[in-house]
């Protein structure tokens, strides 16, 4: 089977997902059993990292990220990384259209 064939074949079989296929997992590092002070999961590498970054749950994104870069990195190439995110989240942010942020929301929603 030469190139063109096997993509005509598989042209013929669309990729198909669910609308929950990306997962949002930062809640996924704490505890749900006490929702009124949460504590990160132990034995989670993801969670060690927020941890020894002094992050916490109620932190907003950008001061979770300021947290994170600061805690690793030196102070002007945090600062230099941070406005790097920031400005690819603001292009990521001016790309989306109604069905991408219906997707989005979908996550959230828990299936009945």
């Amino acid at each position: 089977m030469d190139e063109r064939e096997f993509q005509r074949v598989l042209e013929r079989f669309p990729v198909v997902r669910k609308k929950t296929h990306v997962r949002v997992e930062w809640n996924s590092m704490y505890d749900s059993d006490d929702s009124s002070q949460r504590h990160p999961a132990p034995n989670n590498a993801a969670s060690s990292l927020h941890q020894s970054a002094g992050i916490s749950a109620s932190d907003s994104t950008a001061v979770a990220l300021r947290k994170f870069l600061e805690a690793y990195f030196p102070s002007p190439d945090a600062l230099q990384i941070q406005r790097e995110v920031e400005k690819a989240q603001r292009d990521f942010l001016a790309g989306l259209n109604l069905e991408d942020i219906d997707d989005m929301c979908a996550q959230f929603v828990k299936a009945t």
